[in-house]
């Protein structure tokens, strides 16, 4: 009886850890040299559009697009 609760225990230890590298995996493979800058321009140009847009809506003080 306690065995396999040990046992299931180890299985799902296990498992964690093989996801865990898995997901590291996939973060290097975004983040290496080529991509990695890319995903920052990427990321900074959606920062600023929505700064843009926050302004945008914030000087007409309403939604971009008026209902009729």
């Amino acid at each position: 009886w306690l065995t396999s609760i040990i046992s299931n225990d180890m299985n799902s230890i296990s498992d964690m850890l093989n996801y865990q590298e898995e997901s590291t995996i996939s973060l290097m493979k975004l983040y290496n040299q080529p991509t990695g800058f890319i995903t920052l321009m990427l990321v900074i140009y959606l920062f600023l559009t929505l700064i843009a847009v926050i302004k945008v809506t914030n000087i007409f003080y309403g939604p971009l697009r008026q209902k009729n």
